[in-house]
């Protein structure tokens, strides 16, 4: 396992411990049990998975950029635990999301 690998391992834990702290328990509940209707009222589907899906899209992680994003990623969660009242903590968390998500990739066409 590369030090990346390893990073991105440890960042994901705390990322996710995060999202466990600030969110309720039920946030997910609708990924899991979303179901789709059609105009007649008959249920299409239960989960997400259970749909057709175009080609999923593929991303290429660059290392030097994904590790500075993953730091980066890891003092946010620190500012976040030291400051949690903070005025633009809340901002700050939802960009957190997008950075932990997509910096340091590139999506692939």
């Amino acid at each position: 396992m590369s030090d990346l690998d390893q990073l991105e391992i440890e960042v994901a834990d705390e990322y996710f411990a995060l999202v466990a702290e600030r969110t309720s328990a039920d946030v997910l509940n609708s990924l899991v049990l979303s179901r789709r209707v059609d105009w007649s009222g008959q249920v299409l589907s239960q989960r997400v998975g259970d749909d057709m899906q175009f080609p999923r899209e593929q991303w290429v992680v660059l290392p030097a950029r994904r590790t500075v994003t993953l730091l980066l990623v890891r003092r946010v969660i620190t500012l976040l635990h030291d400051k949690p009242n903070h005025p633009q903590a809340a901002e700050l968390y939802h960009q957190l999301g997008f950075l932990w998500l997509y910096g340091g990739k590139t999506r692939l066409v």
